[in-house]
C-alpha cells in the first residue's frame, strides 16, 4: 500500500470513529449505480473475433469497463467513439475496454461494423448466444459494468454514456489507485 493511501485510510478510519458513520463508497459518475460488495463477474467465456473464448479472469489486475453492445441498437451506436476514445486515453497495463456484441452473428457481425464507424481501439468481442447477458442481469442495450481488478463488479450504467468525459475517466483512474 502507498503512503497516500495509508494516509486516506488512517483519515478514513479516524472519521468514522469521530462522526460513528461509514464513509460513503468512492463517488460515481451521474447515472452509474453502486453494486453490492464483493460481487464477481460471471465465469461466462465470450469470444474473440477469432472465435477464441476468453474470460474476465484474463483481464484480473485491471480495472475493466465492460460495454454491452449490439450493432441495431441505436445508442449503443451513438456512444461507441466515445468508448474507442476511452480505451485510447487509459493505460492498457491498468485498463481494459471491453465491448461485447449481443449480435446473434457474435464478432464476424461487430467487427465489420465497428471498422465501418472507424472504431480503432476496441476489439469486436462478441457473446452470441447472451450468456454474459443474462448472467449480468442485463435489462436492455447499452448496459456497462464496471470491475475491480479482483474481477469485481462496483458499478454498472444502463443506457450510454459520455465516456470519456471527466467524470468518468476521473472515477475510472480513483478505481485502479
Amino acid at each position: 500500500m502507498t503512503t497516500n493511501r495509508r494516509i486516506h485510510a488512517l483519515v478514513a478510519a479516524i472519521l468514522v470513529i469521530v462522526s460513528g458513520q461509514p464513509l460513503a463508497a468512492e463517488p460515481l459518475p451521474a447515472g452509474f449505480q453502486s453494486m453490492p460488495a464483493k460481487t464477481q463477474a460471471p465465469p461466462i467465456p465470450f469470444t474473440e473475433p477469432n472465435g477464441k473464448a476468453i474470460s474476465f479472469s484474463d483481464w484480473r489486475g485491471k480495472v475493466v469497463v465492460l460495454n454491452v453492445w449490439a450493432t441495431w441498437c441505436g445508442p449503443c451506436v451513438q456512444e461507441m467513439p466515445s468508448l474507442d476514445r476511452l480505451a485510447a486515453q487509459l493505460p492498457a497495463e491498468r485498463f481494459a475496454v471491453l465491448a461485447v456484441s449481443q449480435d446473434k452473428g457474435g464478432s464476424a457481425v461487430a467487427k465489420p461494423f465497428l471498422d465501418k464507424l472507424g472504431i480503432k481501439n476496441l476489439r469486436a468481442l462478441g457473446d452470441p448466444a447472451g450468456r454474459l447477458s443474462r448472467d449480468l442481469g442485463v435489462r436492455g442495450l447499452p448496459t456497462t459494468f464496471i470491475l475491480d481488478q479482483q474481477g469485481n463488479i462496483v458499478s454498472r450504467l444502463e443506457g450510454p454514456a459520455a465516456w470519456d468525459s471527466v467524470q468518468v475517466v476521473s472515477y475510472l483512474r480513483r478505481l485502479a489507485q
